[in-house]
């Protein structure tokens, strides 16, 4: 059985991400399955669009203060 292959935009797995990852239970590992998305991806993402790790860092330090 091949792998399930889902058929939603990068931007939209980027959003469900951040979200999930905002919520009070949010882990990277957690936020990146419900994204429907490696764990490395995200990983990835970070490293290459400033955007997206602006907004991942803005909800980390949402969580330290």
């Amino acid at each position: 059985m091949g792998k399930k292959i889902s058929h939603l935009s990068q931007e939209t797995k980027k959003s469900r991400f951040l979200e999930a990852l905002s919520s009070s239970t949010g882990t990277i590992k957690t936020s990146a399955e419900i994204a429907k998305v490696g764990f490395r991806t995200v990983y990835d993402w970070r490293g290459n669009d400033p955007e997206f790790r602006a907004a991942w860092e803005s909800i980390e330090e949402s969580r330290t203060v």
